[in-house]
């Protein structure tokens, strides 16, 4: 009788230590002993240009100054989360950070988000983390006493930081399709990345293609795209400068905003020291990183090397930079009204976003700045 006794005990405590190793299994969340573990899910293929200078230096910096208190695995190229599913992962707790998520990607649940692709008279790289850090970070009541943070995310239950946004979008085309006035814009497809884009080829005269970045160079690469929206810092990490034979410079067709996220209730068990310096990190990267200038720049350099053939704008016939400057005015106004008419605060937003570029060093047209 005491030998059963002691089996029904041992089995029990079996039972016990499988039960505690699956509930561990089912949060990505890990703590070993002082040190916690977060799983982060990166968006992009782990080698792009936003990897390099914020994914990959804001983990390592956060790890070394935390003393060894937190360590994160990193997840890279929807090895681990498709994209479109980081905010129902994040809620689930499939994943802890979402670093980055694309929100303009996702236009029904983040609708103000592509307030960044809006097109711009001047701006770089600098210009627009900055802006994007600040708008972030606002204060200002847009709508029902809400800043712009907790009208596009924190109404999802998330905290977010600033990525970086991507250095300054252009127009790129293959074959032998370039851009030099404005006949040369009728009826060519372009993938674009989000609405603000979408306008803007729409104003072109050209035809807007939505799809994902993963979808991107086999569309290119077949003849289903003319071209693409895009940044050249992105040519050589996707590939795209083995397809993409004529780029326009000069021209800043805004910047894809890029989102570090977290949920509330994973936010609130990582200690306030280490918020304190995820948070810090975060906003020195955006505000002080000038790696994404000069990469663009380089990029542009290696782009001519491959045979793209460049362009500026202001060596495109006349009537081509009319019709972008046109397009450029025409797609702010297209937005806020979109916008407005869906209920949303988009001309406040346009005007919060317009004034933080300025005031970073950037420019937009004379009509927007007019705007009231």
């Amino acid at each position: 009788m005491k030998k059963r006794l002691v089996n029904l005990g041992m089995f029990l405590l079996i039972l016990v230590v499988l039960a505690g190793c699956a509930s561990e299994g089912s949060s990505s969340t890990k703590s070993d002993g002082d040190v916690l573990t977060l799983r982060l899910n990166n968006s992009n293929n782990g080698t792009d240009l936003h990897s390099n200078a914020f994914t990959a230096k804001w983990v390592k910096q956060v790890e070394e100054k935390s003393g060894g208190k937190v360590k994160f695995e990193v997840f890279a190229n929807q090895e681990l989360v498709p994209l479109g599913e980081e905010v129902n992962s994040l809620s689930s707790g499939t994943i802890d950070i979402a670093g980055p998520f694309l929100p303009t990607y996702q236009p029904d649940q983040f609708p103000l988000s592509d307030v960044t692709m809006l097109p711009l008279l001047k701006s770089d790289t600098a210009i627009a983390q900055k802006a994007h850090a600040d708008l972030l970070s606002s204060d200002v009541e847009l709508q029902d006493g809400k800043t712009f943070a907790e009208l596009e995310y924190g109404k999802h239950g998330l905290v977010v930081l600033p990525g970086m946004p991507t250095p300054e979008y252009t127009l790129g085309t293959v074959k032998d399709k370039e851009l030099k006035t404005a006949a040369d814009f009728k009826n060519i497809a372009l993938r674009a990345g989000g609405r603000a884009h979408e306008i803007f080829v729409k104003e072109l005269g050209a035809e807007p293609v939505s799809m994902t970045w993963s979808d991107e160079f086999e569309a290119l690469s077949r003849g289903a795209l003319d071209g693409n929206v895009r940044s050249v810092g992105d040519y050589e990490p996707y590939g795209f400068d083995e397809i993409i034979t004529n780029s326009v410079t000069g021209i800043a067709i805004g910047h894809f905003p890029l989102i570090w996220a977290m949920s509330e209730e994973g936010w609130k068990k990582v200690p306030e020291d280490i918020q304190k310096i995820m948070k810090e990190v975060a906003y020195d990267l955006s505000y002080e990183s000038t790696e994404k200038v000069d990469f663009n720049l380089q990029a542009v350099e290696n782009a001519k090397k491959k045979g793209v053939k460049f362009i500026d704008y202001s060596e495109m016939d006349a009537s081509a930079q009319e019709l972008i400057k046109k397009a450029s005015v025409n797609t702010w106004k297209t937005w806020i009204d979109a916008k407005e008419k869906e209920g949303l605060p988009g001309l406040e937003t346009a005007k919060l976003w317009r004034d933080l570029v300025v005031k970073n060093g950037g420019s937009v047209p004379e009509e927007i700045m007019n705007l009231k």
